[in-house]
């Protein structure tokens, strides 16, 4: 999952508590694109590359933070350095219960899956996903 893009087939629970209790390394694509070029160059090419709406931004194993396609496509324009938002993490063995509540206060609505606490980004994982499968679960 990112962005609601290149979805695998979810097999997610018939009822909402169950799904809830699903765990995030179940339901995240584990190829994450992730951008480590910012040059106006590079930034394009992801731009011309990718349809998603957010990028985790990598230098090596650190993540720097998340990048927004307008804030990509601002800096495309402009030749300045795009702004980075903080990154929010979680865990593979989390459950959705528990990573809905780090989208309350996150300005970009995407959570990045850890295999463990500070191990690389395995997945990412955006509200939009969330309320999608949440909302097809009680139709």
């Amino acid at each position: 999952l990112q962005d609601g893009h290149e979805l695998i087939k979810i097999h997610p629970p018939r009822d909402l508590t169950s799904w809830r209790n699903t765990q995030v390394g179940d339901i995240v694509r584990n190829r994450p694109v992730m951008l480590e070029d910012l040059s106006r160059n590079g930034l394009q090419k992801a731009l011309e590359t990718y349809p998603y709406l957010r990028f985790p931004v990598r230098t090596g194993d650190q993540v720097l933070g998340m990048l927004t396609r307008e804030a990509a496509q601002r800096s495309v324009q402009t030749g300045e350095p795009p702004p980075l938002v903080p990154p929010v993490f979680c865990r593979k063995d989390e459950t959705v219960r528990a990573v809905e509540a780090k989208f309350l206060d996150n300005p970009v609505g995407t959570v990045l899956v850890r295999e463990a606490a500070n191990g690389p980004v395995v997945g990412v994982l955006t509200l939009h996903d969330l309320i999608r499968v949440q909302a097809s679960l009680e139709e």
